[in-house]
């Protein structure tokens, strides 16, 4: 059995192109400019973790 962490509203998971579209969407609902990715999401907490000691 698969553990499953995030789910779409029928209950699946969801796939890779939704949470970038997810993630587009509210970078553009928020204003944001530069190209926002789940790669951007990855790096950024990486590099805060990193920088906080981790």
């Amino acid at each position: 059995m698969e553990d499953i962490l995030f789910l779409n509203y029928r209950g699946s998971k969801l796939s890779r192109v939704m949470i970038f579209y997810i993630i587009k969407d509210l970078a553009g609902k928020a204003e944001i400019k530069k190209t926002v990715s789940p790669h951007t999401f990855r790096h950024s907490f990486a590099t805060h973790l990193v920088e906080g000691g981790a």
